[in-house]
């Protein structure tokens, strides 16, 4: 009845006689590494594409254990983690993995890791009798089995990926596990809930930049002034720990611009103005930055889960450094995925490497890099080499110093530069309050040996250095000449554009001859007309109010509220289609719904309003391209468009960047309308601008960011929809 030694498992595992075990479950917590570099001719960000490099590691991780466990019991003919009565994993979460979170916060292909953390949970057989031995005999037998399925793990990792991972556009190898911990019985720690801060480096290649001989020479300087004071023994790899030394050797001009520009990007304390502390924000000519932050105080509330100092830092929006193919909430500035917390962004140390033939060559030239390292609650894919990028434009003075405010405002969308892949890794992520109960000692305290884990760190540097200078060198001085000749001037002139709206100016007055108004637009063109001139316009809902500029919160309510009307005579509201599924949103009692104000207080409006989509839809055209854009144009393939079931109707309404909440139903595609007389006032779609007035558009609202254009004289728009109803769409489905 005895459990089989070490020695026994070790020559053909353990024997276990399945009739008389139950399934006991362990957890532990991994301490890992690996090396992941894409490939750039393929289009390796694409977001939600196809594999991903951390889940094919994840892959390989539980294989490791599913086969060691295999191995410890060997009797056990079966490892599945689908049957809970079974052997195997069970289930694992990685900091750098959101499962819980949306998946725009998942780390990007491309990826390298000096550290990320996992937990893991695997289920392994037990004798029934165990459970009548004493405490002691359990805990040791559970320790000698940990042991033992370390050691296999490691076995297996090193085999497994020692020619590398395929299958994803990116090349992975060197996983490594670098600490392993069994945690205690009822321990909750959750890899990726748990992580309160995620840190990332960059190293950032000092040729990139115009002056960057200057600071190579300086920093070589300052290596060799060191190595003269301290004779025989290595210099500290901690840049602060240096500073008294380095202020003999003068940093460059350019450095020091580098560092105030990675500054400004940082999140503010809590009360901040801005101009105080090391925040380094510089806003002195630019009032777009304080307009976001006040907003968002405003609309969403800063992180509960964080302490000390963290708690106190005060997101940003980053929908503008966010991969380009994503859609939907995952980079609208009104929703919260794209509202993180950036608590540090630092040139940390720097690093020389020699090229292999100079290696012996003490009076070689070496290659300095920057390590720049990110600390925050979490990063949007793209976001650090977005950053990054747009850093090296303004420090080389292709970019102005003010798009770091302009870029993180909420109602601003334009262009950043993206830095090149296979230069980034994740160093570490911090569970604080984990590490609080821990005497303020890591989660692997005494389990990793911290030399070991720097070495370790230093030879991942190593292998991105040799990445670049094989492969890499070459296409990004590609990407250098792009950024300063192509990029640049493009964002130039978009940020010329964003401060002609931000003065209200547009080019042009209105047009000396009033555009005709078409005859099937007349009649709802009235109503509307003599519904804000007569100041009967509903109040803008409390909800809609957020995404309109300049639109005063306080003064708003309720669109069903019947005793405020709109005394500025613009904004909002909502309509329903009366006909829409035979009258079934008309019922409260079988839809739920409640009918809207602008229902009752305009029923002319409401009949001429979907009349008016009707004959619309009738000639509205599909786009060959299949963008989600629809127009009317006689080359293109004919479609009539279903009744909607609600429209949105605006006056002289100017909106941010945002997409509709919740989803549609049947159509997925809005369909807009601008009616009125007015210069401007372009609808804008991911950075595309159309015409509306009198030329209805269809666009997916959803998931497609879309904003108003500045504008002059008296503007209506009409937005028709049908959103996924709860229990209505369901039913008629």
């Amino acid at each position: 009845d005895e459990p089989c030694s070490l020695a026994a498992a070790a020559s053909g595992g353990r024997i276990v006689d399945t009739s008389k075990t139950i399934y006991k479950r362990d957890t532990v917590v991994l301490l890992y590494s690996y090396d992941s570099f894409s490939s750039r001719e393929v289009n390796y960000t694409e977001f939600s594409s196809g594999p991903t490099d951390i889940g094919l590691i994840e892959k390989c991780i539980c294989d490791a254990f599913d086969q060691a466990l295999q191995k410890e019991f060997s009797s056990v003919s079966s490892v599945t983690n689908q049957n809970e009565g079974e052997m195997g994993v069970v289930s694992c979460t990685q900091a750098s993995v959101a499962k819980l979170r949306t998946n725009s916060l998942s780390q990007e292909n491309g990826v390298s890791a000096a550290g990320d953390v996992m937990t893991l949970s695997y289920k392994y057989p037990i004798r029934r009798t165990m459970l009548d031995e004493k405490k002691s005999y359990q805990e040791r037998h559970r320790a000698e089995l940990f042991e033992s399925l370390k050691q296999s793990v490691n076995e297996y990792l090193s085999s497994k990926v020692e020619n590398g991972l395929g299958s994803t556009p990116t090349y992975i190898s060197h996983v490594q596990i670098l600490a392993m911990k069994l945690l205690p019985p009822g321990t909750t720690f959750h890899a990726e809930s748990s992580c309160t801060q995620r840190v990332y480096q960059y190293l950032l290649p000092i040729q990139w930049l115009t002056m960057g001989d200057q600071i190579e020479k300086w920093w070589t300087n300052t290596q060799n002034n060191e190595k003269k004071l301290e004779k025989g023994s290595s210099h500290s790899q901690n840049e602060s720990q240096n500073e008294g030394r380095r202020d003999r050797n003068p940093r460059p001009e350019q450095l020091r611009m580098l560092k105030k520009v990675l500054r400004s990007f940082e999140s503010r304390e809590k009360g901040s103005d801005g101009n105080s502390g090391d925040s380094g924000n510089d806003n002195t000519d630019n009032k777009s930055g304080d307009s976001a932050e006040s907003t968002y105080t405003k609309n969403f509330e800063t992180s509960k889960w964080r302490f000390g100092l963290l708690a106190n830092k005060l997101p940003k929006p980053w929908h503008n450094f966010c991969d380009r193919t994503m859609r939907g909430v995952h980079v609208s500035p009104n929703n919260k995925p794209v509202w993180r917390t950036l608590d540090r962004c630092r040139v940390v140390d720097f690093i020389s490497f020699y090229d292999d033939n100079d290696a012996d060559n003490d009076n070689g030239k070496p290659y300095v890099f920057a390590v720049v390292e990110f600390r925050g609650d979490d990063f949007i894919q793209q976001q650090v080499r977005k950053i990054m990028g747009t850093a090296i434009a303004v420090t080389n003075g292709w970019l102005p110093p003010n798009i770091t405010s302009i870029a993180t405002c909420q109602e601003v969308f334009v262009e950043t530069p993206l830095a090149p892949p296979n230069h980034m890794y994740q160093n570490r992520p911090k569970f604080h309050y984990d590490e609080l109960s821990n005497g303020g000692n890591s989660i692997f305290h005494g389990e990793v040996d911290e030399k070991a884990e720097i070495r370790l760190s230093k030879s991942l540097q190593q292998r991105i250095f040799h990445q670049w200078h094989s492969k890499q060198i070459i296409k990004d001085d590609i990407w250098i000449k792009q950024l300063k000749e192509e990029v640049a001037p493009r964002i130039r002139e978009q940020l010329k554009n964003i401060e002609q709206e931000q003065q209200n100016l547009v080019d042009g007055d209105l047009p000396k001859t009033l555009r005709t108004t078409p005859i099937q637009y007349k009649e709802t063109l009235s109503l509307l007309q003599d519904i804000s001139s007569s100041g009967r316009w509903p109040t803008t809902s409390k909800a809609r109010s957020k995404v309109i500029k300049n639109h005063d919160d306080d003064n708003t309510t309720s669109e069903d509220s019947k005793s405020k009307t709109n005394v500025n005579n613009n904004g909002s509201f909502t309509i329903i289609n009366p006909k829409y599924m035979n009258g079934i949103l008309m019922k409260e009692e079988s839809s739920g719904i409640k009918k809207p104000l602008g229902n009752e207080l305009f029923p002319e409006l409401v009949d001429a309003v979907f009349t008016l989509e009707e004959r619309l839809s009738s000639n509205m055209m599909i786009d060959d391209k299949n963008s989600g854009i629809s127009t009317c144009s006689s080359t293109q393939k004919q479609q009539k468009r279903p009744p909607s079931s609600h429209c949105a109707i605006n006056c002289n309404a100017t909106f941010k960047p945002h997409i509709d909440s919740g989803r549609g139903y049947g159509q997925s595609l809005s369909m807009i309308v601008g009616l009125g007389n007015y210069s401007g006032g372009s609808l804008f779609v991911e950075g595309d601008a159309f015409d509306i007035l009198y030329q209805p558009l269809e666009f997916d609202g959803w998931r497609d960011r879309h904003w108003t254009e500045q504008f002059q004289g008296e503007r209506f728009s009409l937005v028709w929809f049908t959103p996924h109803l709860k229990g209505v769409n369901d039913v008629h489905e």
